[in-house]
């Protein structure tokens, strides 16, 4: 079975306000129950660096540093998966 996701996180401020950095836990697993076809992630305002790291549970995260103070932080996930096994919610037929 083929699932295609969209996740978007918007945050507005007030008054521009100073962004810390941000660890991005949204790119599922590719393991042996699921498979990654396609992933893409963007992030407004653009990071000064956008890291790739693993974390200590083997999933994959992003880590995003910024600049300059911003009004809005707008975080958008989107990926394709596969789920392998045939029975993929693990419930009794």
């Amino acid at each position: 079975m083929k699932i295609a996701v969209e996740h978007s996180t918007v945050y507005r401020f007030d008054c521009p306000a100073r962004l810390g950095p941000h660890d991005i836990r949204l790119r599922p697993r590719d393991d042996g129950s699921l498979r990654l076809l396609d992933y893409s992630l963007s992030v407004e305002p653009q990071p000064v660096l956008l890291a790739e790291c693993l974390d200590q549970d083997g999933n994959h995260t992003q880590r995003a540093w910024f600049g300059e103070p911003a009004a809005s932080l707008q975080v958008r996930s989107r990926f394709t998966v596969e789920t392998l096994p045939v029975n993929p919610f693990d419930f009794t037929i």
